[in-house]
């Protein structure tokens, strides 16, 4: 937000109804993010019912803090002027939850990956 205001893209306006967060409370879907607080990656802006776009600006704080490894962000849904192009965030560019890869990577390893080296390296 180092431009002058009447260079963006979008109002700073904060319309904190149209928060969404991935994977929080219900797995799999995009939530209403009452708070306007989550991981980074989850967060994202939704369209309002006359399709007007946002624009997701995250802030730098620290809204909630995971034991120390991963820390939640509060942002803000600004919305778009007409006719610009606005980001609202990659919350809801993938579906899933990227919190869940860590395990099925290590399932793989552990229960495919391992054994096959250990039957190769046996019978060399």
């Amino acid at each position: 937000l180092c431009r002058l205001v009447g260079e963006l893209s979008f109002d700073l306006v904060h319309v904190p109804k149209q928060c969404q967060e991935r994977c929080w409370p219900k797995e799999g879907k995009q939530n209403e993010d009452e708070d306007c607080c989550t991981f980074e990656g989850k967060m994202s802006c939704v369209d309002d019912s006359l399709g007007g776009k946002y624009q997701l600006v995250r802030t730098e704080r620290v809204c909630y803090d995971h034991e120390g490894d991963r820390q939640a962000y509060n942002y803000y849904c600004l919305p778009c002027k007409a006719g610009a192009v606005c980001d609202n965030g990659r919350g809801d560019d993938e579906s899933g939850c990227p919190d869940h890869s860590g395990w099925v990577v290590f399932v793989i390893f552990f229960f495919f990956i391992l054994p096959i080296c250990c039957i190769c390296c046996s019978v060399a």
